[in-house]
């Protein structure tokens, strides 16, 4: 359109133009000028009907962005300047160059120069015709934009129009400088001041007069006064105007006209620049007047002023400067006695400042020795030394003197330079902040290696400059200065951030910016190449798509780095990179794995990195989520990405985290009465705390009392440059050298530092209590702290403690105003607990009425109030500790306390519990207010009334709910007793029982029908229960009865309404909403998205993100486990996002989509809840934008949500969404809705439906993309129907499990299912599972009735095909199919037992058969086997090597080869178990261990060393259990006899976590899966001395150092076979896999302790050492001695066996001797709440889940020093399993009990006892084990083949247990399936089953019949 107008436009004026009147030639011109407004789209009709461009009409004067070149109109243009008709009349000329002008505001002109146009230009200038003239000014700043060539053509064109005789060009001159000044900044606009200055001295009144207009009104465009116009070139113009004219000149007095200030004001004001030319050209006129200015002697402004006079003067190129330097002052004061001589070492740090300011660009290529400044600084450097050597020796002197010179003054220097930049004394211009950064790149010049020092405070102040357009030229000049200057290894530390500062930066950049950044990165790629080949691609920011303008560059950077192979390097990095101090560097880093994400989405969710044992993907969480709480306050943007990465990631399952947190647990024991326990202290504060936040600051006064703290802190500790590089003090070494790289790097340069602090200002001391005062939570925390610091510091000094030392409350006093609130809240507990240890009771009152004060505040009054509580609990959480601490040591008797004061201040009684809970209730932290409710509870359960108590604990049972713990809030009903509604309430809600819920409301309603908060809990219900119509209708009668809706109500408003997909409904609730609440950002997401408006959704998306994550940093959220609930909105919010941009795309991969959201959905974990929230929000999406796959979306969503609901026993959810599934015609619906038939026990029903889905034939070409395992199947088997064979599967497993067929029927029907789908694992494993199960049904048979099929081995060979097929296929049955595979073939004897017939004939033939079976079996065994990833073999390992004796010759080829398969692809775990072999007493098992390593050898030659190696450290540890002991007395063996020549070994240190296999999810190939952690921790040495434990066998203590750096500690027991302990832990293993796959068990993270037992032999072999433990009895001995209760054997058994009362009544009276007090233990081991619950819930738990798998496999002996107790878990673990299969029975006093309950036990449960979790935990534990019965009995048939078991030997005492494994088999079986005893002829239901036995664990009876020595009466 625009091309065809200039066409038209032009060609009449070519042809018509000469035609035209002059008024219509003007006309026509003036249309023409107007295409370039019409075309940028900026072309108006104003209000007077006038064409009007807001770009060159208005008064508008700063260029907007312009487009590219129009070249097209240019031409026309170029053609318009020659056409004789226009140049002949003046009024078109003018009217062309406003066209001109018109053009140039809206586009471009690559180069100005020898163009028509700036010929054109060039003659209107000088045109006679003063309008032509005033125009083509106006178009001159329209030249100079770019490239810098067209300034200085335009610049030089000006110039040019001087040299004119004719007077009117001066008026053009100044005009056309005017005008080029309106549109010019930094040096241009100095150079253009300057020349209109240069007129006002003219003596032509006109042009002087102009010149002051023109200077005013430029000062005017830019909203400016003169002054503030030409103050920011001050340092140039007024040395131009006082030097160069005289003091009375008529400059002088037109200048301070024009800024209307006199003359001495403008003197005063700029003395700092004049003075120093003044006095070297001794102008002693203008010198005089500005001291007389000041009432000053001339002599006393120099000594003011004296750091810039000495840096022009010692920068002339004199002979000797500093004697002329005297001189001259000398000369211009008349003051020869005041300075004949210059003390120059007092201005030294200042001048040197001044001097390098002084430094431009055009230094740059001199030499140092051409350069003024560097002689001058050499002078500085050594003006206290005379040095008459030679030339060479005096160049080498002066480099040695300026290299001492910024050794010692190069903090100070750019600290000086730093205060500068940031006004920290005054506020300077930008000129003047130019200088600054010019003297930053000079210091880095001519310091080199000892800027390094100030590295991080250089980058500080470059990076800030950075963020002002007029010094980003100066900032990057001197950042490629330290790219250009440092040696390699501190440009190494600095590529990070330099590259991710460019990035960071670039969009901010101007052009001239930008190409300073390319150059400094053109110097990192040719400069730095060897330092860019140690790093890796994602350790550096790369991310060219986002700047196209940097790709070539970034592609060499990225050429030159290595390649980074796994997905796990990259998160690596990442993480690394996101923990930076470096803002830049962690927004670069974010938005790299932001990218990485979106790209990866498939294969993310499929790496082996998010199963990997090495926790990346967590460990990248949690520093995802410290990033949101580090720039919650300062970088929006920053968090937005955090967030939306932790969205991207996902809401992993909480259940598979271990929630652990990066933070110390510090305690000062010695209250800061140790120094060696101080400076630990002090270390670690700066480490954690101080160099983080040094680093981080962008502002220099806090930056510098940090480096003062850094620097004090350091001298406390003893550290400076000896005292490292002399190490006379080993331990301060080691503790140097503890800390991280980057504490060091940043700590080095304060060793020797001189920073000091100048006078203080009185303090006056607070009035307590502070908190009614000061309420804003950072001011009190500040403020208190501050005033305790000066307590603190007055009490050590009143000590004597800091006499000769520093005092370190002195130090910590000045870092706490303006910094990060971090520091003081870390600091702030430790200096309370110091004053209420060591203060007045004064001081201690104030400090209890402070945290009073409070706690007494309602947390409604503002929004700081909790913050304070979360203050005042840290302060209580630290005081228990230390107090638990004192306790600690006052009952260690092997210490003395005469070195400590313990103060026993009743401080923590002092605040009333019920107040602490009550506001820990409030602020939400629940096991606070449980900690203090509990204790509360305990206290008045003797004393109060029983309403009291009932009260608390119905208080109690409301804060188990808000936890989400229903087993406890079940538990707490069993003591309360109440069948009031409010109970009801909380238990249905509890247990998510919500229509039960729902109707308790509606009754309560029905009597309170106004009360709001009634109404507002059955919203809430109705909600959980996903009952949204029904919310929907309430609310809309509740809005009707009131006026103010809550925001609650209306939050739940927006959630329904979106949920329902009632959009018009939506937009009613979104207009009553007053807050950005996660429902109603959701809402107004979904409503920008239904209006189409992007923009908005975007905005409202990141908005949203940014509230979550200034709810994780609030909440001090540090682990996904913990801020689950924030993540799923994330989770939420990227879904979101995800599914429009698929709607936005013109054609998408539906398939990829449904996987990538399973995959989601997968890691997600089993949470009804969640999933569902998650998938009604997805299903509203896809309706809302109208998807493409809508239609097919929906229906996946629904079968989703069915199977979802049916899982989770919500039948009529399930029913519901299967019936709107079914109605899109899908038959995955009709088979959903069958398995709901048979949930519902409709089994008939079921069987035929399915049965005529399968025979409709529906499935046969069934394709859907809606199981996306159907895809993983059609990529190994494209004739697969995996669908169909599901199907078939499920009728097959229904008809077997109804008995509604006969077992031909079912069997063919589990074939078929194989036949359909050969890659479909399950069908593989039923079938063979079938196949098993005729077996056993064949053997139940007598002899004569089994047929021959089975005889022959048909049948076991079919079960060893199928289950070798499920292998092949997949990992998800391993542990059913292996065990029972290998038991089956390894049990199949070629012999058949003679009655089977009469004939010999036929003996003979089934042998053959038989033998031919299993040679086939042996065959398909070992194919199958080759083929599979050998970390599937680990579970059967053990099984495996039991079974190498095996007889046959081919199963032990077969058995050998898998050992070594093992063995060469995980040599470091599988060998420990293979060498074992080796070391048995068993002459065969011996020599076939030996011909398997010989094996091994030979087919992986590469590991022969490794054997080798291997086998002698094995050895040498069976030397060490097997070391006689000198003596009974001897607690320690020197082992340094040993060979330890086969140390550092590479295999991994034998502790459990090595051991465990991490086994690949459904999106991964097994054959690429990493099965153990990729870096593991193996053995670099063994101490050679081990500890000698005090027991009858005397078993030894080692420590190992493992490659980590880490100890590691193993018991080596000698005479004792572990090789049964080996086996349980392998069984336990196997539990806790089965717990964390089933839902309920996983909510509650139910666990068994379990640790390495690695056998060497029969005879000995290591158990890892267990940190952190104590025996049950250790820990109640010292409780009952702290309450003087001593146990006496002899006084109990006489209480006990009274033979007046009966045995009960004995016993009963012993356990009231006995109180329980474990619960203590709990308290005080774990004194702060948090902590405290989740331990305490942990012992339930662990005590729960092994008493049921104690009482299953007969483990007995439990007494109190075989149960320990974690001390930083809670976790209960048993020791010592020779006591098992019931052989308990068969002690002297034969056990009564199925597992130990006694009354600690119980009572250390909470207020409900057993009643409450650990029940529950045991129906869970037992009901696990009863559904996998078939699985764990093949792990417990390993022991019958283990030449282990007391079953082998003889025992004439049995009194009760099993006389063969057999029988114990069969009593374990007898158990799972709920037969208590032999006699008990109906099994028991769990519940049944648990109640029984706890009541029998808990008998009194029971236990008074018990061994006393098993103490049960503790």
């Amino acid at each position: 359109m625009y091309v065809n107008a200039l066409e038209s436009k032009s060609n009449r004026i070519r042809s018509d133009f000469k035609k035209l009147p002059d008024s219509l030639q003007v006309e026509e011109l003036q249309t023409f000028g107007l295409l370039p407004c019409l075309k940028d789209f900026s072309l108006y009709i104003g209000i007077d009907e006038r064409f009007y461009c807001p770009a060159c009409d208005s008064q508008c004067i700063k260029i907007l962005e312009r487009n590219s070149q129009w070249l097209a109109y240019l031409d026309v243009l170029t053609e318009l300047t020659s056409v004789s008709a226009i140049n002949q009349n003046e009024r078109l000329r003018v009217t062309l160059m406003r066209c001109v002008f018109r053009f140039l505001r809206h586009y471009r002109i690559v180069s100005v120069v020898d163009s028509p146009i700036e010929h054109w230009i060039v003659a209107m200038l000088r045109s006679r015709f003063r309008e032509c003239r005033i125009a083509a000014t106006r178009v001159l700043p329209l030249l100079i934009d770019s490239p810098p060539s067209n300034k200085y053509r335009v610049f030089k064109i000006i110039s040019d129009l001087s040299s004119l005789p004719d007077l009117y060009i001066t008026e053009t001159i100044i005009q056309a400088w005017s005008e080029i000044g309106k549109l010019t900044e930094g040096d241009d606009l100095n150079f253009v001041l300057m020349k209109l200055l240069f007129f006002l001295d003219s003596s032509n009144s006109f042009h002087a007069a102009m010149a002051f207009h023109e200077i005013k009104m430029l000062a005017a465009s830019r909203n400016k006064s003169p002054w503030r116009l030409i103050a920011q070139f001050w340092s140039v113009i007024s040395v131009f105007v006082f030097k160069e004219y005289g003091l009375n000149s008529r400059m002088v007095g037109t200048v301070a006209n024009l800024l209307e200030v006199p003359v001495d004001n403008i003197l005063l004001r700029t003395q700092e620049f004049t003075l120093p030319y003044l006095i070297l050209a001794k102008k002693t006129d203008v010198l005089k007047r500005l001291a007389d200015a000041q009432s000053k002697s001339l002599s006393q402004v120099c000594k003011e002023n004296m750091s810039s006079i000495l840096a022009v003067l010692l920068t002339q190129d004199l002979d000797n400067p500093v004697r002329n330097c005297v001189e001259l002052l000398a000369e211009v004061t008349d003051d020869t006695n005041a300075l004949t001589s210059i003390d120059l070492f007092s201005f030294e740090l200042s001048v040197a400042v001044e001097i390098l300011k002084m430094y431009n660009e055009d230094d740059e290529l001199k030499a140092d020795d051409e350069i003024p400044l560097f002689r001058a600084l050499n002078i500085i450097a050594k003006q206290n030394t005379k040095d008459s050597r030679s030339t060479r020796s005096q160049k080498f002197a002066q480099s040695s003197s300026l290299d001492k010179f910024f050794k010692k003054n190069i903090l100070g220097v750019i600290s000086q330079l730093s205060d500068m930049l940031y006004n920290v004394h005054r506020k300077l211009q930008w000129t003047e902040k130019v200088k600054c950064l010019r003297g930053i790149a000079a210091a880095v010049r001519f310091a080199n290696k000892y800027a390094v020092a100030a590295i991080p405070q250089i980058c500080s102040c470059l990076q800030s400059a950075l963020d002002d357009p007029v010094l980003q030229d100066a900032a990057l000049f001197a950042w490629t200065y330290m790219i250009r200057y440092f040696d390699e290894k501190e440009v190494s530390s600095l590529l990070l951030i330099t590259v991710s500062v460019i990035f960071n930066n670039w969009n901010n950049f101007t052009s001239k910016s930008r190409t300073a950044a390319r150059g400094m990165l053109d110097i990192i790629i040719n400069s730095h190449s060897s330092v860019l080949a140690t790093l890796k691609v994602a350790e550096l920011p790369s991310r060219p798509s986002f700047i196209p303008e940097l790709r070539g560059q970034i592609t060499k950077l990225v050429s030159h780095l290595k390649e980074v192979d796994t997905t796990a390097e990259k998160l690596v990095s990442f993480t690394r990179r996101c923990r930076h101090e470096n803002f830049a560097v962690v927004h670069e880093a974010l938005l790299e794995l932001r990218m990485c994400l979106i790209e990866n989405q498939l294969s993310f969710y499929s790496s082996p990195e998010l199963s990997s044992p090495d926790n990346l993907i967590y460990s990248l969480m949690t520093t995802l989520l410290s990033v949101c709480h580090r720039f919650s306050s300062t970088k929006k943007e920053i968090v937005r990405l955090a967030s939306e990465c932790l969205g991207l990631i996902g809401a992993l399952d909480p259940t598979k985290i271990e929630d652990k947190s990066d933070k110390q647990d510090i305690l000062l024991h010695y209250n800061f009465e140790s120094k060696k326990e101080n400076i630990n202290f002090v270390l670690v504060f700066l480490e954690m705390y101080v160099v983080p936040a040094f680093r981080a600051s962008t502002e220099t006064k806090p930056q510098l009392f940090l480096a003062f703290a850094m620097q004090e802190l350091l001298h406390y500790c003893g550290l400076d440059v000896k005292s490292i590089a002399t190490p006379k003090r080993p331990d301060l070494l080691s503790s140097w050298h503890h800390l991280s790289q980057v504490a060091k790097a940043t700590l080095t340069p304060f060793l020797e530092s001189k920073y000091s602090i100048g006078r203080n200002i009185p303090y006056l001391a607070q009035d307590y209590p502070i908190y009614p005062r000061i309420k804003r939570h950072r001011s009190w925390v500040q403020t208190f702290l501050f005033d305790l610091l000066k307590i603190a510091s007055e009490i050590q000094k009143a000590k004597g403690a800091f006499r000769d030392d520093i005092d370190i409350f002195y130090v910590f006093g000045k870092i706490i105003n303006n910094q990060d609130l971090s520091i003081s809240s870390f600091l702030l507990p430790f200096i309370v607990q110091f004053v209420l240890a060591n203060g007045t009771d004064e001081n201690c009152k104030a400090i209890l009425d402070e945290l009073l004060a409070v706690l007494h505040t309602d947390s409604t009054e503002h929004e700081d109030v909790r913050l304070s509580y979360y203050t005042v609990f840290s302060i209580l959480d630290y005081g228990s500790r230390w107090q638990r601490a004192q306790k600690s040591r006052a009952n260690d008797r092997s210490k003395s306390n005469d070195d400590l004061v313990i103060k026993a201040p009743m401080f923590l009684e002092s605040i009333p519990v019920e107040l602490i809970g009550n506001r820990a209730l409030e602020s939400q932290s629940y096991a606070r207010a449980l900690y203090y409710f509990e204790q509360h509870s305990r206290e008045i359960q003797h004393t109060e009334e029983d309403t009291q108590i009932v009260t608390l604990y119905q208080k109690l049972q409301q804060v188990y709910a808000k936890i989400g713990d229903p087993d406890a809030v079940q538990g707490m009903s069993t003591l309360i007793l109440s069948n009031d509604l409010e109970q009801q309430i909380v238990e249905h809600e509890a247990a998510g029982e919500w229509e039960l819920a729902q109707s308790c409301y509606e009754i309560q309603l029905e009597s309170s029908p106004d009360d709001n908060e009634l109404h507002s809990r059955l919203l809430n219900c109705l909600r959980e229960s996903h009952n949204f119509d029904n919310l929907l209708n309430r609310l809309k009668i509740l809005c009707q009865a009131n006026k103010e809706l809550p925001k609650r109500w209306v939050d739940l408003g927006v959630e329904a309404s979106w949920m329902l997909g009632n959009w018009n409904e939506l937009e009613s609730w979104l207009q009553k909403s007053t807050t950005s609440t996660f429902n109603v950002s959701v809402g107004r997401a979904l409503h920008h998205i239904r209006n189409g408006n992007l923009i908005e959704f975007y905005s409202t998306l990141s908005h949203a993100r940014i509230d979550a994550a200034n709810e994780i940093a609030f909440a001090s959220i540090t682990s996904a486990k913990s801020g689950h609930g924030l993540l799923l909105r994330l989770h939420a919010l990227a879904d979101i996002e995800t599914l429009v941009l698929a709607s936005l795309k013109g054609s998408v991969n539906y398939t990829n989509i449904s996987i990538y959201f399973e995959q989601r959905m997968l890691a997600l974990g089993a949470s009804y809840q969640d999933n569902r929230f998650l998938l009604d929000l997805r299903r509203a999406v896809v309706n809302l934008v109208e998807s493409p796959f809508a239609n097919e979306d929906n229906l996946l969503v629904y079968l989703t949500e069915a199977k979802l609901a049916r899982k989770s026993e919500k039948l009529d959810e399930a029913f519901l969404f299967a019936l709107k599934a079914s109605r899109r015609g899908s038959p995955l619906a009709l088979i959903e809705q069958a398995r709901l038939q048979w949930n519902q026990g409709r089994h008939r029903q079921a069987v035929k439906m399915i049965e005529d889905i399968i025979h409709s034939k529906a499935l046969d070409d069934f394709k859907t993309t809606l199981a996306p395992d159907t895809q993983l199947a059609s990529q190994k088997h494209s004739k697969d129907n995996i669908t169909k064979a599901k199907a078939v599967l499920l009728y097959a497993k229904w008809i077997d499990r109804s008995d509604q067929s006969d077992w031909s029927t079912v069997l063919h029907n589990y074939k078929l299912v194989s036949s359909t789908c050969e890659s479909l694992e399950s069908g593989h494993y039923y079938t063979g599972r079938y196949f098993l199960k005729i077996i056993e049904a064949q053997m139940m048979l007598p002899l004569s009735k089994q047929n021959r099929t089975f005889i022959i081995g048909e049948y076991h060979r079919n079960v060893c095909r199928f289950y070798c097929k499920a292998v092949k296929n997949g990992v998800k049955y391993v542990y059913h199919t292996l065990p029972k595979l290998l038991t089956l073939w390894l049990d199949f004897d070629e012999s058949v037992d003679p009655q089977v017939s009469n004939r010999t004939s036929e003996v003979k033939d089934i042998t053959k058969k038989r033998k031919e079976n299993l040679s086939k079996m042996t065959v398909m065994i070992g194919k199958y086997f080759e083929s599979m990833p050998s970390y599937q073999f680990f579970p059967v390992l053990s099984q495996i090597i039991s079974r190498i004796c095996h007889t046959n010759k081919d199963i032990y080829k077969v058995l050998r080869h898998i050992l070594a398969k093992v063995a060469v692809d995980y040599p470091a775990q599988s060998l420990w178990s293979i060498l074992a072999i080796s070391h048995s007493e068993d002459k065969l098992r011996r020599s076939r261990g030996d011909e398997i390593l010989r094996y091994i050898q030979t087919i992986a030659p590469d590991l022969g060393e490794n054997v080798l190696r291997s086998r002698k450290l094995t050895d040498m540890l069976v030397e060490v259990c097997t070391m006689p002991v000198p003596s009974k007395t001897t607690r320690r063996l020197d082992l340094s006899r040993l060979n330890f020549s086969c140390l550092p070994s590479s295999l991994v240190v034998p502790i459990q976590k090595n051991f465990t296999i991490s086994w690949p999810s459904k999106w991964v190939a097994a054959t690429r899966h990493r099965a153990f952690s990729s870096s593991p921790v193996t053995i670099l040495n063994i101490e050679k001395r081990a500890d000698v434990m005090n027991s009858l066998q005397m078993p030894r203590r080692i420590t190992v150092m493992g490659s980590d750096g880490n100890e590691y500690f193993f018991l080596c027991k000698p005479k004792d076979d572990l090789r049964k302990d080996a086996r349980l832990m392998e069984f336990n293993t196997m539990i806790n896999m089965l717990l964390r796959k089933d839902t309920e068990s996983a909510k509650r993270n139910l666990d068994i302790v379990t640790y390495a037992v690695t056998p060497l032999s029969e005879n000995c072999g290591l158990i890892e050492w267990v940190t952190s433990t104590k025996t049950v009895r250790d820990i109640l001995s010292v409780r009952y001695s702290a309450r003087n209760i001593r146990m006496n054997l002899a006084e109990v058994r006489a209480v006990w066996n009274d033979p007046k009362i009966k045995k009960t009544e004995g016993f009963a009276s012993v356990v009231k001797m006995f109180p329980p007090v474990l619960y203590e233990w709990f308290i005080d081991t774990f004194p702060v709440p948090s902590t405290w619950l989740s331990s305490r819930t942990s012992y339930a738990r662990t005590n729960a889940v092994m008493a049921m798998i104690g009482y299953i496999v007969g483990l007995g002996d439990r007494h109190c020093e075989n149960i320990l107790l974690h001390e930083a878990t809670g976790n209960l673990m048993h020791v010592d399993f020779s006591c098992l299969f019931e052989k308990g029975l068969d002690l002297e006093i034969p056990e009564r009990v199925p597992f130990r309950l006694t009354q600690n036990l119980v009572d250390a449960l909470g207020p409900y006892g057993y009643e409450g979790p650990f029940r529950r935990c045991c129906e869970l534990a037992l009901q696990i084990l009863r559904v996998n019965e078939e699985l764990l009995t093949p792990v417990l048939e390993t022991f019958l083949h283990d030449p282990v078991m007391e079953f082998k030997q003889h025992r004439s005492g049995r009194k009760g247990s099993a006389a063969s494994p057999e029988e114990a088999l069969l009593r374990i079986s007898r158990r799972l399936r709920g037969l208590i005893s032999d006699d008990t002829l109906f099994p028991l239901s769990i519940d049944g089953q648990v109640d029984v036995l706890i009541k029998q664990a808990t008998d009194v009876r029971n236990l008074s019949e018990m061994y006393i020595g098993w103490l049960p009466m503790w």
